[in-house]
């Protein structure tokens, strides 16, 4: 499993009680959500500050391996992974041998073999999605989902139900990608409709904004357990036998026994 994907499983779910003598605030807090830092360049430097990610993205256009070699050597035993346009299992097994944990993929042009190695694997998806497509990621070869909706400040309530809309198509762990500033209400709001983490640019945010995003994440409660989204998706349909008749058909049949 990778570090990423294993560190979402720690946050969704419950640290269990501490067992033996020792103050309680020994026990291993684990923030509830989790911050990926997203570069658009490879950087061999990560932030710094009070705010440091859980993990870092490098957001390419192709994999270049000349440009990631240094990065990977300067950021072993991290968790860094590549966000592609186009990745090819060949160079999925390379970037799996210079110790990359994650990567994220659009479905468009990325062939099966991409996705066998043993990384993180995670669905790029932009906008939003039909039913018909939305429906099959949960049966998807992929650990979770990275999206991006509009790229709006502040967040309206239109864009949160357009996210909403692509988190409620799957259980699986949900990211959301920003370029912008977050306020701790939006994270909140974020929060509640199922999000599991945010994808900064930590290019364009400041380490206050940085910091404060990490400080409202670990201040979040933990959500009760969701129900199962599948069901919500298959209409409720009662029996034929159990509707009310319709009012023809009670003057039919009142006709009949005439």
């Amino acid at each position: 499993m990778s570090k990423l994907t294993d560190r979402i499983e720690r946050a969704n779910r419950e640290a269990p009680a501490r067992l033996g003598f020792g103050p309680a605030s020994q026990q291993e807090k684990v923030c509830p959500m989790v911050l990926v830092g997203l570069y658009q360049h490879p950087t061999k430097d990560p932030p710094n500050t009070d705010g440091k990610p859980d993990a870092l993205v490098f957001r390419l256009e192709a994999v270049k391996k000349q440009s990631l070699e240094k990065v990977a050597s300067a950021l072993s035993g991290e968790a860094w992974g590549v966000w592609a346009n186009s990745l090819d299992g060949e160079q999925a097994a390379w970037l799996k041998e210079k110790g990359c944990d994650f990567v994220v993929v659009p479905a468009q042009g990325t062939p099966l073999d991409a996705l066998k190695d043993e990384m993180g694997r995670f669905l790029y998806v932009a906008g939003t999605l039909d039913d018909e497509l939305g429906r099959t990621i949960e049966d998807m070869p992929v650990d979770g989902v990275v999206m991006e909706s509009v790229e709006e400040t502040p967040i309206s309530l239109k864009t949160l139900m357009l996210i909403s809309s692509v988190r409620g198509f799957t259980g699986k762990p949900v990211l959301l990608a920003r370029s912008s500033p977050v306020t701790s209400w939006e994270i909140q709001c974020l929060w509640d409709i199922g999000i599991d983490g945010l994808v900064i640019d930590v290019e364009k945010a400041t380490p206050e904004a940085l910091g404060a995003t990490r400080k409202k994440m670990g201040e979040l409660a933990r959500r009760r357990p969701r129900p199962d989204r599948s069901s919500a998706l298959i209409p409720n349909v009662a029996p034929l036998a159990a509707r009310p008749p319709h009012r023809h058909e009670e003057e039919e049949e009142e006709e009949e026994e005439e």
